[in-house]
């Protein structure tokens, strides 16, 4: 047996001799010179090398990577990958120098052609002057030949005001496989392009894309490409979510920038993103008139940052005073869209006793014992100038605001009560920037 291999290597080298270049030739002398002491009976002093049958990677419908190791034990050695279908023996080879070290070392083929959709088995041999040894055997069965993916692009979801999620399905039938997302305003004929990679396993694709437009309609497919073509999903269409104005919140007497936070969070849930929500604080102890000047500034900044035309103010308490002074006095009658008053003070409530109240000029303003020169000038004329919506809601047992029907603005789209249970009464003021049901109105007002 060992002749007769030496004896197929031998006559590669000759067949290959006048073609070869100077490396090839030198690697099969070196076989020869191995195979010589095969063939005197194994003389040479070597002993024959260890050889041990590994894996396979890289299996493709067309080719694969065969592995093992081989300790060429301290002499020239070289190595074989013998394979063939299942049925037909062993008659394909790679051939390799494996050295002479002392000690185990991995070897592989580089890509070995095969067929698709067939079954095979392999060794790998090895041989120096010492002798040849055959490992075991190992077997892998290639997959179908590859073909164009298959694609189907899937309904979008996770549809917000400016972002969504595009979804499909790629099979690539056997071939790496790549793919893009097409999508854009429906019938504008310009499309934005994200890609992904969707490897050789079936299964869902997407992508998450923002920058979109409130209430539009959208457009999409999906694409995929491997080495055999590019196929194409059909166009399907989704719609952002309608677009809602910015909200800025002003919060009340001595309050601060944690006034709104769980109502601003509760419309970030119901899909305001953060960048249309605005929490902020001043300073209770100015006039409602500086502190105005102060709301405009933030609508301002709101609209710079969100590239709305309007704002929706929503106001708790005295916050309520200076955002109605910067509507009717300072242009903002052109910039909100709705103005929204929880337990303001519209028409002053009453300070006699009231320790609470410790800032002269603000709390003064808030006075109806008599009333302030500031809210008589408030409500002269129109309480609810320009094209502004308003709305006011009333604890109907505010310890703070007195009488409870203060909050009321003549010509508003609507002016609510809110009937607290009556342990809650005490703290009812503040709490109407916590109650659900009062959120519900204001979210149902807003939108």
């Amino acid at each position: 047996m060992l002749l007769r291999s030496c004896r197929r290597y031998i006559t590669c080298i000759v067949a290959l001799c006048a073609i070869s270049s100077s490396t090839v030739l030198l690697l099969f002398a070196g076989i020869a010179a191995a195979c010589e002491g095969i063939g005197g009976g194994g003389g040479g002093g070597c002993p024959a090398p260890s050889v041990s049958t590994g894996g396979y990677d890289g299996l493709t419908s067309s080719s694969v990577t065969l592995t093992g190791s081989v300790n060429p034990q301290g002499c020239q050695t070289y190595y074989a990958f013998e394979y063939g279908r299942s049925s037909e023996g062993y008659p394909d080879e790679i051939i390799s120098s494996a050295g002479s070290g002392t000690s185990s070392a991995p070897v592989s083929t580089s890509s070995a052609i095969v067929q698709p959709s067939t079954s095979y088995h392999y060794r790998l041999s090895a041989w120096n002057s010492g002798g040849e040894v055959t490992g075991g055997s190992g077997s892998f069965t290639t997959p179908a030949a590859c073909t164009k993916p298959t694609v189907t692009t899937e309904a979008a979801s996770a549809i917000t005001m400016s972002s969504a999620k595009l979804n499909g399905k790629i099979n690539p039938n056997g071939c790496s496989t790549s793919y893009t997302f097409e999508y854009g305003l429906a019938a504008s004929g310009t499309y934005t392009k994200v890609n992904g990679s969707a490897g050789t396993i079936s299964g869902p694709v997407s992508k998450e894309v923002t920058g979109l437009q409130a209430g539009k309609l959208y457009t999409f497919n999906l694409k995929a490409t491997n080495s055999m073509g590019t196929s194409e999903g059909t166009w399907l269409n989704f719609a952002t979510a309608p677009g809602y104005d910015p909200i800025l919140f002003v919060h009340g007497w001595k309050g601060d920038a944690t006034t709104f936070g769980p109502m601003l969070e509760k419309f970030h849930t119901d899909g305001w993103p953060y960048s249309h929500l605005y929490n902020f604080a001043y300073d209770s102890s100015l006039s409602n008139v500086t502190i105005a000047q102060d709301v405009a500034n933030r609508v301002n900044q709101l609209i710079l940052w969100t590239g709305a035309s309007k704002v929706d103010i929503i106001t708790h308490s005295m916050g309520g005073l200076s955002s109605r002074y910067y509507i009717k006095n300072l242009g903002g009658g052109s910039k909100v869209e709705d103005f929204v008053s929880l337990g303001g003070p519209n028409h002053g409530t009453a300070m006699g006793g009231a320790i609470w109240c410790t800032y002269p000029i603000s709390c003064g303003e808030m006075k109806n014992d008599p009333m302030s020169s500031f809210l008589i000038a408030l409500n002269s004329g129109d309480e609810t100038p320009g094209s502004v919506r308003y709305l006011t809601v009333r604890s109907e047992c505010d310890p703070i605001i007195n009488p409870d029907d203060s909050v009321i603005l003549n010509g508003a789209v609507a002016n609510l009560a809110w009937n607290p249970p009556l342990a809650s009464c005490p703290d009812s003021h503040s709490l109407l920037h916590e109650d659900s049901w009062v959120y519900s109105q204001v979210k149902q007002f807003v939108r």
